[in-house]
């Protein structure tokens, strides 16, 4: 049976060496999860380096779990009555240094060092729905919040609005870009619906959008399948992983390098494809589980998942 967890990649060089790759691994007991199935659904990065993360595993929510890492006192785990329901689906963090945390039953909302905080729900404010998906911060501070049923709103100063001009389908993310655009990625057509100066437009060509990534060269990535589509200026590319290599999740390091992580391997974007990596020509591991994100000390984090013997009661 296998295990979720994740560890961290130091990248020394835009590129591997070979097989050297300096690799610091993270397992249950680290998290106070042991010999427990969990499946990390989002990374981020607070503004102090902290790395949280969530795990979810969706048949046994008892080992669902949010939590902080600060290198320092280590793992600490967010108080689960912080959270409408365990089931953590998305992360955010905002300009006043609290995390906001997607469930299916409303918002939990912690704050990154005192780790105390509230829940928002339909029943305690107003919150349009319950089943969040999805949640991103804006550079003006105003929370972006994703529902199962493809709605979107915005939340500022105490108030929502809703907006939904598209197709019911599950918003599965959202991401700011540099210009303060809110791009948001669909469960089905469109796939990509785009809100910027009171506008919203959408994207048909694509569907059914997993990940979207934007980074402070005004770039906009969307993985679509195999396949990253970079937005800049009305212009577009298309990066190949290779068929069957659908992508998980993208990140930018701090020289605008891409890395794209698929199922079996991480893939370092030149020109037009991406450079695979993988248990075959490194010492990753073989499996990996989604996201990833890059901290200031150039170390990317990520999932992936280990072969293990585990007993069930």
């Amino acid at each position: 049976m296998k295990k979720l967890f994740f560890f961290t990649l130091i990248v020394l060089l835009p590129i591997f060496v070979q097989s050297q790759v300096c690799v610091t691994l993270y397992e249950g007991d680290d998290f106070g999860l042991a010999e427990q199935y969990n499946n990390i659904i989002d990374i981020e990065i607070d503004r102090l380096g902290n790395i949280w993360y969530d795990l979810y595993y969706p048949n046994i929510a008892t080992f669902s779990q949010v939590g902080r890492f600060d290198g320092d006192t280590g793992w600490v785990k967010v108080d689960n009555s912080l959270l409408p329901e365990l089931t953590p689906l998305d992360l955010a963090i905002d300009l006043e240094d609290s995390i906001w945390i997607a469930t299916k039953k409303g918002l939990g909302i912690v704050h990154i060092l005192s780790l105390e905080g509230r829940t928002m729900t339909p029943d305690n404010s107003g919150l349009p729905e319950a089943n969040v998906t999805a949640v991103a911060v804006d550079l003006n501070n105003v929370k972006w919040i994703g529902f199962s049923s493809g709605a979107i709103a915005e939340y500022s100063d105490g108030n929502f609005t809703t907006h939904q001009e598209w197709n019911s389908t599950a918003v599965k993310t959202i991401e700011i870009a540099s210009d303060g655009s809110v791009w948001a990625g669909l469960g089905g057509t469109p796939g990509i619906v785009i809100y910027k100066n009171g506008v919203w437009t959408t994207h048909t060509e694509l569907k059914n959008i997993e990940t979207i990534t934007a980074d402070k060269w005004g770039r906009v990535l969307v993985a679509s399948a195999d396949s990253m589509i970079i937005y800049k200026d009305g212009i577009t590319d298309i990066v190949h992983a290779g068929k069957g290599n659908d992508l998980l999740g993208i990140a930018v390091d701090s020289e605008g390098e891409i890395w794209a992580c698929s199922k079996y391997s991480l893939g370092l974007r030149t020109r037009d494809r991406f450079i695979p990596y993988s248990r075959n020509n490194s010492s990753l591991p073989e499996e990996f589980s989604g996201p990833i994100e890059f901290n200031s000390d150039k170390h990317l984090w990520f999932g992936y998942k280990y072969q293990s013997d585990v007993k069930r009661t």
